[in-house]
């Protein structure tokens, strides 16, 4: 089992890009201001605190740097995704099966099940996530739990 930063959050690609977009957006405001004179004149100008802005910058950085999976190869990938496929055996342990989820009408308790199920197996999907996040950091879905639902 891999422990190398275990409590680590890897963030979903959209949250990542998200957090970018953010930080673009506030680095040409700061640019605008500073090089291109925007406000000047007005007494909007003064209430635009450009230090506080580079302080957000700042803190997305730490974000983004925080949230990005890892570069994991060799040994220790193949460690991650060994304990991935462990993990989603157990996740899928009493699992409500995709014809029950989609059809709860036909399945009396699928509900029940899938909310019971949920409780007793959220600690393992938040690392597998996790883990499939470092592993995947490029693809939106694979940290997706319903692949791991049997149809």
């Amino acid at each position: 089992m891999v422990r190398a930063k275990k409590n680590k959050e890897v963030l979903a690609s959209s949250a990542l890009s998200d957090l970018k977009r953010e930080k673009q957006e506030i680095e040409g405001t700061i640019k605008a201001i500073e090089s291109e004179g925007v406000g000047d004149g007005t007494r909007g100008r003064a209430a635009i605190d450009v230090d506080r802005l580079k302080s957000e910058v700042k803190y997305l950085d730490t974000q983004i740097r925080e949230g990005s999976a890892p570069d994991v190869r060799g040994k220790q990938k193949d460690d991650i995704h060994r304990e991935a496929e462990e993990l989603g055996k157990k996740i899928q342990e009493g699992m409500p099966t995709y014809d029950e989820m989609q059809n709860p009408a036909k399945n009396p308790g699928a509900i029940q099940k899938n909310r019971n199920w949920e409780r007793d197996k959220q600690h393992l999907v938040l690392r597998w996530k996790n883990l499939m996040r470092i592993l995947e950091p490029n693809d939106p879905t694979a940290s997706n739990v319903e692949r791991l639902r049997h149809g």
